[in-house]
């Protein structure tokens, strides 16, 4: 027996696989050999060569971020899930690894923290289900015990300390994660603006996710079994997300993705955090393959612009560029986690009108030719409006209303979005958003708040958003002086 263990090591040291999870368990089956069984003559060789590998799979496999290049957390936790048994073993039995790859899993545990949403899961972007993170963190404390915040959010805040930040960016995932807060009343908001992924993808960029008060507000509609069904193809294309569609087509990246899935540097993301305001910006149509439907077409430019104005609402600004002068619609998807919403047909602001949980009203900033219609339950022409119950299909799916703004132009169009969760039983924190005159080639609006007060908000023609009215005002710009946020000098980069 002990001798075919000798003979599969030597098979795994001789004939690697070129890489990824299947080099990584060799590598883990390698190195268990050489560090159980030191009488072998060979054993410091495998030992060395495995951890070699190891290695070269970390430089493959995890962005200098900490996160698994699928940008998937299931698939981001399986990695997890085989590095903390080489960490294990070596501590047992003393065997040296690597300070980087000590260092680089602690990096990957932590992911499960600051992604995680109030209700302490992480949305299931790509091919992923929700994804506990307590579960992961108690892992991480055995190895990591120095980790007080681990140890915070396994016991529920009953030990260890408060997480040392609120608000991040993934530069390298192109994650931004905002939030109010550490428990489960905390408002909360994850953008997908990076690259496609090395596997499991969905056409998501610029999609989110929202919580809010204990409940998730506008979700992601998941994973399915790996089949061909309708419902498969619905959660893997922008239909499932939170984007905006183009004539009829959508994000088709998967049209190009093998040469641009995973980054070689950090993603384009404008990402700037301070203690009143976060803000984030990022496009989908000028990166290497980021093209519009089956016939890959790079005929318009998307910019989302997503500003947080803590502790209450978000502001969502989609600027659709193209490259001609047609007239092309645009369509917006927003997927509401309720059994209904109600449309006023007079603004086109959409609203929930729960009793006994949270609210959300999507304000849109009105505009000549702006539609609004909900789509629930639908199968054909295709799969629309849908939560996923059960990924392996064993339960009835749940139908739910997904959000359809619409617009048909030429030129330029820009879409204002105002997104106010409200707690149980309470009316929303903004009453509307107006329109308000504005220079040649910018937005401006007023923002009405539940308290009488108003905020104005301004996209200028540079692309600079400025938000103001109150004590405190906000420009995605550095300003100086006054009562404006330099948000260049509090933001925090480092996971």
């Amino acid at each position: 027996m002990v001798n075919s263990m000798r003979d599969q090591a030597e098979y795994l040291d001789k004939y690697p696989t070129v890489g990824g999870n299947w080099l990584f368990r060799e590598g883990y089956g390698e190195f268990t050999m050489g560090v159980l069984f030191p009488e072998f003559r060979r054993a410091e060789a495998w030992r060395n060569n495995a951890i070699n590998r190891i290695q070269e799979v970390y430089s493959d496999m995890i962005y200098p971020d900490g996160v698994e290049v699928q940008l998937t957390p299931h698939y981001h936790n399986g990695a997890i899930d085989l590095s903390k048994d080489v960490l294990k073993l070596a501590r047992l039995n003393d065997a040296n690894l690597p300070k980087n790859y000590v260092e680089t899993l602690e990096k990957m545990f932590a992911v499960d923290m600051w992604a995680m949403n109030p209700s302490g899961f992480v949305p299931p972007f790509n091919d992923s289900m929700y994804e506990g993170s307590a579960y992961w963190l108690e892992k991480g404390i055995a190895l990591y015990p120095n980790r007080e915040d681990f140890r915070y959010i396994v016991s529920k805040g009953a030990e260890g300390k408060l997480p040392g930040k609120l608000s991040l960016l993934y530069p390298w995932a192109g994650w931004a994660i905002m939030r109010t807060g550490w428990d489960l009343k905390s408002l909360y908001m994850m953008l997908d603006c990076g690259p496609f992924g090395s596997g499991h993808q969905h056409e998501d960029k610029l999609s989110f996710v929202l919580n809010a008060y204990g409940s998730e507000l506008i979700f992601d509609a998941g994973i399915y079994v790996y089949d061909t069904s309708g419902m498969r193809e619905y959660v893997v294309s922008p239909r499932g997300h939170n984007v905006v569609h183009v004539d009829g087509v959508s994000q088709n990246r998967r049209g190009k993705f093998i040469d641009f899935s995973v980054a070689k540097s950090p993603a384009n993301v404008v990402w700037k955090s301070s203690p009143g305001f976060d803000y984030v910006e990022a496009s989908y149509g000028r990166e290497p393959g980021e093209v519009w439907g089956p016939a890959c077409l790079r005929n318009v430019v998307q910019t989302r612009r997503i500003l947080f104005v803590k502790p209450n609402f978000w502001i969502v600004v989609d600027t659709m560029t193209p490259t001609d002068k047609a007239s092309h619609l645009y369509e917006s998807t927003f997927h509401v986690d309720a059994k209904d919403v109600n449309v006023d047909a007079s603004t086109k602001a959409v609203s929930t009108s729960r009793t006994d949980l949270p609210n959300l009203t999507i304000l849109p900033l009105a505009s000549d030719g702006l539609g609004v219609r909900i789509v629930k339950g639908q199968l054909k022409p295709f799969v629309q409006g849908w939560k996923i119950a059960d990924m392996y299909g064993t339960k009835p799916q749940i139908p739910a209303p997904t959000v359809y703004y619409s617009k048909r132009a030429a030129g330029q169009v820009v879409f204002v979005y105002l997104f106010a969760p409200s707690k149980p039983g309470q009316p929303s924190p903004v009453v509307s958003i107006s329109p308000k005159t504005s220079p040649p080639g910018s937005v401006a609006a007023t923002v009405l708040l539940a308290s009488g007060e108003t905020r104005d908000f301004l996209l200028a023609s540079d692309g600079n958003v400025v938000f103001e009215g109150g004590a405190v005002e906000f420009t995605s710009e550095t300003a100086p002086s006054g009562y404006r946020v330099d948000c260049s000098k509090s933001t925090d980069l480092r996971i």
